[in-house]
């Protein structure tokens, strides 16, 4: 049975029962092997742009024998989904504004899909804001640990979307409502990296817009770190 970490075991969880699921950059077909074994999915695309993935994911489904189920297609993107073929698109460890761009490729397919579920490695911001300007709601969001490392997934559908901040655009509106548990440890080094871009910026001894934009993210960060998660005075 094929094991799931923990970042491709949340995307699988956004993947509702009886859905046919289109996974771009696939890599070695893990996630459609799962979906498909455990009777998420009746059927699922595989795609990688790669020759070596794209092989790797052929014989990876031709070993479990899923050949009917599991179809593996080398391209580039959704240029090899046909509109209404799958009812979920899914776009894993990637950059956002490479998950943007393949979405924008294909607006014939992303018209046909009901979810679209990403895993974006970096500039999360990008792919919120995308989700905003062509009619998608975020309806869920995850944060997740895997090898001391954090990762958002973020589920999205047609719908009205999230009035949302810049910095929640970056850091995740609903992780932000719920308060995640693993959030505080993702703000903080959200915070680090942003500290340490404006200590190099210092250095320069020029006031450059980038540098007071910079400066207004970290104390944003800052303040929503201490609103969040500091402890509240008890009234009584």
């Amino acid at each position: 049975m094929i094991k799931l970490g923990e970042r491709l075991a949340a995307v699988a969880r956004y993947v509702a029962p009886g859905t046919t699921v289109a996974d771009i950059g696939t890599d070695h077909a893990l996630l459609p092997l799962f979906l498909v074994e455990q009777g998420i999915s009746p059927r699922a695309v595989a795609v990688d742009v790669a020759d070596g993935p794209y092989t790797a994911a052929l014989q990876a489904v031709r070993e479990r024998g899923l050949t009917q189920l599991v179809d593996v297609r080398l391209g580039d993107g959704l240029s090899v989904v046909r509109p209404g073929e799958a009812d979920v698109l899914v776009l894993a460890g990637m950059g956002g504004n490479t998950i943007r761009e393949i979405l924008d490729a294909s607006p014939e397919v992303v018209e046909k899909a009901s979810r679209i579920i990403v895993q974006p490695m970096e500039q999360q911001a990008a792919i919120r804001q995308w989700f905003a300007s062509h009619g998608w709601a975020i309806v869920d969001e995850e944060l997740v640990e895997e090898s001391n490392r954090l990762y958002q997934v973020i589920a999205a559908e047609r719908g009205e979307p999230w009035d949302a901040t810049p910095l929640e655009m970056e850091v995740g509106p609903l992780l932000v409502k719920s308060k995640h548990p693993l959030l505080p440890r993702y703000l903080a080094g959200l915070l680090q990296k942003y500290e340490k871009i404006l200590q190099g910026m210092e250095k320069s001894r020029r006031d450059l817009p980038a540098q007071r934009e910079i400066e207004e993210k970290v104390a944003r960060l800052r303040s929503l770190l201490a609103d969040l998660f500091s402890p509240k005075p008890d009234p009584n």
